[in-house]
């Protein structure tokens, strides 16, 4: 019963709320969204609802659209600020290679151009990771956290054999074809 409850929350599915949604764009919301400059990068971000703060984090490859049904979920209750991360939707990826930690220090920047400290932190699988290095690092920012399909060790106790070894395979491509000056495709995001 805990899990069903817990993915309740987590996934909420109403198809109430869908119907009336369908014309919010998410993650290119001009009423709510928002840019600042932060390490070195466009961040971009939208706020939703009133109340306590709470930050949603998107996956690897996702972005502010991906979190639509936590958005309508917790917006009823939460001031939801939700972002892209480095590299994806609207937010700049930077010079540099992609980090966690690069991505985390960009939300601590954020909540701090926010004035917001004590939030709630949501992420899901990469933002899950990050979720949990803001509560690592951050403390004063984090209330509470929830992170799930996050993982901290990028091996084989959190990936398959053969997954971890084709991460590592297309790292090792990537790293090449930077230092090859390739352009064909942004190496930085692999």
């Amino acid at each position: 019963m805990y899990t069903i409850i817990l993915l309740n929350i987590l996934f909420p599915i109403s198809l109430d709320a869908q119907s009336e949604s369908e014309a919010i764009p998410y993650g290119n919301n001009k009423n709510a969204g928002n840019y600042i400059a932060v390490n070195g990068i466009k961040l971009y971000y939208e706020i939703y609802g009133e109340g306590i703060p709470l930050v949603l984090i998107h996956g690897n490859g996702g972005n502010i659209a991906f979190m639509k049904p936590q958005i309508e979920y917790f917006s009823k209750n939460y001031k939801v600020i939700v972002l892209d991360c480095r590299g994806r939707g609207k937010t700049e990826l930077g010079k540099d290679s992609l980090t966690y930690m690069q991505m985390t220090k960009d939300i601590n920047s954020l909540l701090n151009f926010l004035h917001l400290d004590s939030t709630y932190v949501i992420g899901r699988s990469d933002g899950g990771i990050i979720t949990l290095l803001m509560a690592i690092y951050y403390p004063d920012k984090v209330r509470k956290a929830a992170a799930f399909g996050a993982n901290l060790t990028p091996d084989t106790t959190a990936l398959y054999p053969f997954i971890y070894k084709q991460i590592k395979q297309d790292r090792k491509q990537a790293e090449e074809m930077i230092a090859n000056n390739d352009i064909s495709k942004n190496w930085y995001l692999i």
